[in-house]
């Protein structure tokens, strides 16, 4: 079982272009040293984008924890 050290939360609405710039600067610092004990969090709040397959892409692409949640309607702040 991994012990998660360290949670990446990132809250998301709309900025797909935006997002994939900070998670490949994200997954370029996880290593095979912290692999296991990093993961990423990624809150989705009903974007209209392509951000549910942007993700998609990187979490099949990554070793690393990737978990995704998206609303099923913009809940707001």
């Amino acid at each position: 079982m991994k012990k998660i050290k360290l949670s990446i939360c990132i809250p998301t609405f709309n900025r797909d272009k935006l997002l994939i710039e900070t998670l490949n600067s994200i997954l370029l610092q996880i290593n095979d040293l912290n692999v296991a004990a990093v993961e990423v969090c990624i809150s989705d709040n009903a974007s209209t984008d392509d951000t549910d397959k942007l993700i998609d892409e990187v979490i099949k692409s990554s070793r690393a924890t990737i978990r995704y949640a998206k609303n099923d309607k913009n809940i707001g702040f």
